[in-house]
């Protein structure tokens, strides 16, 4: 029984390697960071601050191993320490609470649909969590029985930690304070009115970072009681630096020129820039300084408490309750720290990223919620535990439950990546469409840094410059694409004369379809296969590159089970639709098959439908017309409503009413052509609720041309108020007012 007992642990670990390991992307994971990671890795360079040095080392290590491509091997890094995490977590319970408090506790955390998401993609996380389980056992056995050297380790560890993402010092206070709770019995209202107040609207209203780390250094004097309190602080910096000095990795390599040197922290300012990210964005993401602080907090909420649904389901809820609740009432001490371990990583970190409730912004977000969760995870094993003391039949029942659930919900199916492609084949088939020597901007994160990775550890294509228009006027980014492609001519690309300049000077020149490009330099681009390009080409040249296309599982944007696989398959969707427009230009009839297939790709989208609709229009078949016109409304009107739910910018927002109401007007003019006069009225008035448009007002001029023409005469200087230079408006205005001169009544 005794080597059963020990055993335990290893096989919780190989469980749970063996379901991460079954469900593992074949290579390069369609996922935020992770080419870039993986391009890092590869190269041993730089990333975007803050840097991640200890992943990065940790990466190159792994790749060193023959095993599979770079990629994969990221992938099994993740995978081994997420099953890490996971049998650390079993282990930790175990020992201090119990069998059903451990298989409850690791039920929660290695089934939990995040935590597997990032198991099993070359990304930092995992890493994350497992230093995030190891520190938290270390502080829980501090509280129980303090001991120097073991504090010194936890000290060095949390510093090694902290390197490789820098968020973890949202755990400080509530770790130090945890494992210094046995120390003395000094009072808790003063100190948590600094960890709950005081500090976090520091970092909130002013928008400081040092706060947390005076908050931690403080919470460290506060609770230690010493005779040699100088040689202990001095000990525990010391130890604490030696962790983090792996930071020193930065500059280092950022002075030998890697292929990636984000920010060159080489120069000193720039170091303490990268770590401490003020350069990139004080909060989240840039997405967020969009909004008013804290604006969009509750919204956040909303959806932290539908992700703790999902992955803990009301029995693992209830039981983080009871389990809080229980440690509140016999060891408040820890009780406090365990707490401020969730406030701060949890609502607090909602707070200060204040990002947007649409799919992207979510996407990014969700990870963030494992440090959180793995408070409440330890919370759910310890009502577990105390359940178990009352009733041992209720605890297991609720423990076979956690373990249960996660594959009733369809858990394995959701994870599973084992056959993703989508990555791959869509490096290959950009590059594909690219000529020989050409240039091509991106600038999503996913689609930009699938591209580094290939060209980079798949050595695809070096011919080709990858230009990240993001990135483009940074200093450090052009001095460092110089040394790699002197003749290449980057400048910044504000407006519509540095894109011209741009795309003429480095011809060939393409931009991939996630660029984002002013409208008037857009619609002069033409298509080939997945690019757009200054240069007209030949579309049929172009449509034979589709044929050449791997496009390996579901291409359905409403049907993935990521936010960024579906922006992958959109990609192609609106490529299609850029290749059937310019066929519809020349034959609409030859339009039919990639517009078809662009709609099929994005179901919610209202251009194909409204170009058919345009198609059968000109054909006179106005009843399928109308139906095809009034699809592209409906779709229309489900993209405002998902724009106003995602709290989409104002632009993003006016864009969508805008087509929406010249589609409604599109609906009207089949409806006049039908003989129903009174149905076109309505959808010219409601395609101006929508969106004041000149062509509406004209519209309704027309209509009551014979009727009307007071009316008439008013609905036309409304257009040419909204459009100064619509000379069809403007000459028709002067008909009809001549007409009502020389009538006489």
């Amino acid at each position: 029984m005794k080597k059963l007992f020990e055993l335990r642990t290893p096989i919780v670990f190989f469980i749970f390697f063996a379901l991460y390991l079954f469900t593992l992307n074949p290579s390069l994971a369609p996922y935020r960071d992770a080419g870039e990671m993986a391009s890092s890795a590869w190269t041993l360079g730089v990333s975007h601050p803050t840097s991640y040095p200890l992943y990065i080392l940790l990466g190159r290590l792994i790749d060193s191993f023959p095993l599979g491509n770079p990629a994969y091997r990221l992938n099994l890094l993740s995978a081994v320490s997420a099953a890490l995490a996971a049998a650390l977590l079993f282990s930790f319970l175990l020992e201090n609470f119990g069998l059903e408090a451990a298989l409850g506790g690791c039920a929660l955390l290695g089934f939990n649909a995040t935590f597997w998401s990032i198991a099993i993609v070359s990304e930092m996380y995992s890493l994350w969590v497992l230093g995030a389980v190891f520190l938290l056992s270390i502080a829980w056995k501090l509280s129980e029985n303090y001991d120097d050297n073991l504090w010194f380790f936890f000290c060095f560890a949390f510093g090694l930690i902290v390197s490789n993402r820098l968020d973890f010092v949202l755990y400080s206070p509530g770790l130090i304070w945890l494992s210094l709770s046995g120390s003395d019995e000094k009072p808790i209202s003063f100190w948590a009115g600094w960890a709950f107040v005081v500090c976090p609207a520091l970092m909130f209203f002013f928008g400081f970072h040092w706060p947390i780390a005076a908050l931690a250094a403080w919470t460290a004097i506060y609770r230690r009681k010493t005779q040699n309190l100088k040689s202990w602080i001095f000990k525990s910096a010391l130890f604490s630096l030696l962790g983090i000095s792996i930071y020193a990795y930065l500059p280092i390599r950022s002075s030998t020129s890697p292929w990636l040197d984000w920010n060159h922290p080489a120069n000193m300012s720039n170091f303490i820039q990268s770590i401490l990210r003020t350069k990139y964005g004080g909060t989240l993401d840039l997405i967020s300084e969009n909004y008013a602080k804290g604006s969009l907090f509750l919204g956040n909420m909303v959806l932290y408490a539908k992700h703790l649904w999902h992955n803990f389901s009301l029995v693992g809820i209830l039981a983080a309750l009871w389990g809080m609740a229980a440690l509140a009432r016999s060891k408040p001490r820890r009780f406090i720290g365990i707490i401020t371990l969730y406030f701060w990583s949890g609502p607090f970190f909602l707070l200060l990223a204040n990002m947007p409730p649409n799919p992207h912004a979510i996407a990014i977000v969700d990870p963030h919620y494992l440090l959180s969760d793995t408070v409440l995870i330890f919370g759910a094993a310890l009502g577990i535990s105390e359940w178990a003391k009352r009733s041992k039949r209720f605890s297991q029942a609720a423990v076979l439950f956690l373990i249960l659930f996660p594959f009733v919900a369809g858990r394995l199916k959701e994870a599973n990546r084992r056959e993703y492609f989508f990555d791959y084949d869509y490096a290959r088939n950009i590059l594909l469409s690219s000529p020989l020597n050409s240039t091509l901007i991106a600038k999503k994160d996913v689609q930009l840094f699938t591209l580094w990775y290939y060209q980079t550890a798949g050595g695809w294509r070096p011919d080709v410059n990858i230009v990240a228009q993001g990135l483009i006027g940074s200093p450090w980014y052009e001095k460092s694409f110089a040394k790699r492609a002197p003749n290449l001519f980057l400048t910044p690309l504000p407006n519509d004369e540095a894109w011209k300049r741009f795309l003429t000077v480095n011809n060939p020149a393409f931009v991939t379809p996630d660029a984002d490009v002013p409208p008037a330099i857009l619609n002069n681009l033409s298509p080939r296969g997945l690019l757009m390009g200054a240069v007209s080409q030949d579309l049929d040249a172009s449509q034979n590159l589709w044929h050449l296309f791997a496009l390996r599982g579901r291409y359905s944007y409403e049907n993935q089970i990521d936010f960024f696989t579906s922006d992958l398959v959109d990609a192609y969707s609106q490529m299609s639709f850029k290749e059937g427009t310019e066929r519809f230009k020349q034959d609409p009839a030859s339009s039919f098959d990639d517009l078809n297939q662009a709609w099929a790709m994005h179901w919610i989208f209202p251009g194909p439908p409204a170009y058919l609709g345009y198609a059968a229009y000109l054909d006179k078949k106005y009843p399928e017309a109308l139906n095809l016109y009034q699809i592209a409304v409906n779709l229309g009107e489900k993209l405002n409503s998902l724009a106003h739910q995602y709290r989409a910018l104002k632009g993003t927002l006016e864009d969508f009413k805008k087509s929406c109401a010249e589609n409604m007007v599109q609906v009207g003019a089949i409806e006049e052509k039908l003989g129903n006069p009174q149905q076109a009225r309505n959808w010219y008035l409601k395609s101006l609720d929508t969106y004041p448009s000149a062509q509406a007002h004209y519209n309704l001029a027309v209509l009551t041309w014979n009727s009307d023409p007071e009316n008439s005469e008013k609905e036309l200087e409304k257009a040419l108020t909204l459009d100064p230079n619509d000379t069809t408006a403007a000459k028709y205005l002067q008909i009809l007012r001549a007409r009502m001169a020389n009538y006489k009544p």
